[in-house]
């Protein structure tokens, strides 16, 4: 979209100019004054004073009353919302053109009931006011990703039959799978074009769909797990809920629930009780309940139900990972390298449990060259040299006091991935360890900026309070 300020400002000046030209009487102080601060508050782009000057210059001479048009036009170009619902009922007064306004009532009423809005203009509107519908497709992307993805779907569904959106195609393809899946496949496909980063999901939400060996219940639980996997919890919970209807005992469907409720921030504590009273004998009906009981704090009842899960399933290394952790938090040192080992072992061909165990070992310092530094070289090695893979590494041998190699992975680490906090933050210990102050603040800085609300941000924050006076 052009810059307004800089394609219009021009012309409304050139008006100024004949106007004071052509005017038979001196011009006002006053009016001069606006009419220059108004020429250097566009030509600088200050809105908010450009938008102060031209009603000053519209109140003061009423020749120049239709300035509040361009001024309103400024203002709902900028999204200047606070500006326009005090200004418009003058403006409208003084011109008496409530016509100029009819996009910009829209938009006000937009601000303060955007569903209802949204939904009046989709169906009554000839979609002349497309700053409107820039502000509905922002919605409906932020109310399906953050809030309930249902409950917009229609309106999705009437966005898209009027204009075209691939953002909102992509969600309600995915929304579809989850409530009919049969109508999701044309849009599916429509979606699924080369580049598209959810191609995976989508191929794999299209092969279920079609294939012939899964009931109706089945098919939504199958839909379900991909969301899961994808992290897509509430359209996981829309599809196990679906399977449910269908088959109230379903048990796997049942505990897969109660942990998208809990992802989504319900809570799916009742859900997973019900599963477990369904069928004692379900492994993963105690895990889930482990990690529900873990996000709520109660970590001894999450190892009672990590510990009675691994009964049922004793090769679980996820499951026997999230017991360790649990440990870990209840000061059970040993036990969580025990369990950490354990996880790890069983699970050797994956980097993520070599991770947790290296993870483990840094973080208590114990065992840094016999556990820490193998277990962060297998999950470099399987995760094929993840960023935050070789920054665990890095700091392992940081912690070994091997400095001149840690300094080198960590160097690759940053290089690989600029934009990786820990290792500018180990980094930063690093060369503070080798007395170069001004180049470990720099790196700790880097850190804060990368991850300013995260750990290793508020880690490097810390350590910058000791370094800078």
């Amino acid at each position: 979209m052009p810059d307004p300020l800089r394609t219009r400002w021009p012309h409304i000046l050139l008006a100024f100019i004949l106007l004071v030209i052509l005017s038979p009487t001196p011009t006002p102080k006053p009016l001069t004054d606006a009419i220059e601060g108004a020429t250097i508050a566009l030509q600088s782009h200050d809105l908010p004073s450009a938008l102060s000057y031209l009603v000053a210059i519209a109140e003061f001479e009423p020749a120049l009353v239709n300035i509040y048009n361009f001024a309103v036009e400024l203002a709902e170009e900028d999204r200047d919302y606070d500006w326009l619902r005090e200004t418009l009922p003058r403006a409208e007064e003084l011109t008496g053109a409530i016509s100029i306004s009819s996009c910009t009532r829209w938009l006000l009423e937009f601000q303060t009931e955007p569903k209802k809005i949204a939904r009046d203009y989709l169906t009554d509107s000839e979609l002349d006011c497309l700053i409107l519908l820039e502000e509905i497709e922002g919605y409906l992307v932020d109310q399906f990703d953050q809030a309930d993805p249902e409950e917009v779907v229609p309106l999705i569904e009437m966005f898209i039959r009027a204009d075209e959106s691939p953002e909102l195609e992509l969600r309600y393809a995915l929304a579809l799978a989850a409530i009919e899946p049969e109508l999701a496949l044309p849009w599916i496909e429509k979606v699924d074009v080369p580049g598209n980063p959810h191609s995976l999901l989508l191929d794999s939400l299209a092969a279920i769909i079609t294939s012939t060996q899964y009931d109706s219940s089945t098919r939504f639980a199958q839909i379900g797990r991909k969301f899961a996997e994808s992290n897509y919890w509430k359209l996981a919970r829309i599809s196990f809920e679906r399977a449910l209807d269908l088959k109230p005992e379903y048990t796997e469907a049942r505990a897969y629930y109660g942990l998208a409720l809990d992802m989504s921030g319900k809570d799916g504590g009742m859900e997973l009780e019900r599963a477990i009273e369904t069928n004692p004998e379900s492994a993963m009906a105690y895990a889930f309940m482990g990690i529900h009981l873990k996000n709520i704090g109660d970590l001894e009842e999450a190892r009672i139900a990590f510990e009675s899960a691994i009964e049922l399933q004793p090769d679980n290394a996820g499951t026997i990972a999230e017991l360790a952790s649990i440990y870990a938090r209840l000061g059970e040192i040993e036990s969580a390298k025990s369990a950490y080992i354990l996880a790890a072992e069983i699970g050797d061909d994956d980097p993520v449990f070599w991770a947790l165990l290296a993870d483990f070992s840094l973080t208590h310092e114990i065992e840094i060259d016999t556990l820490g530094i193998p277990a962060a070289r297998n999950a470099v090695v399987l995760g094929e040299g993840s960023p935050e893979d070789l920054a665990a590494l890095g700091y392992a041998h940081l912690l070994d006091a091997d400095f001149v190699l840690a300094e080198r992975i960590l160097r690759y680490a940053t290089v690989k991935s600029p934009s990786n906090a820990a290792a500018h933050y180990y980094l930063g210990l690093l060369k503070n360890l080798q007395g170069d102050t001004q180049g470990a603040i720099l790196s700790l800085m880097r850190a804060v900026l990368l991850d300013p609300d995260g750990r290793y941000g508020d880690l490097a924050n810390r350590t910058l309070e000791k370094l800078v006076p």
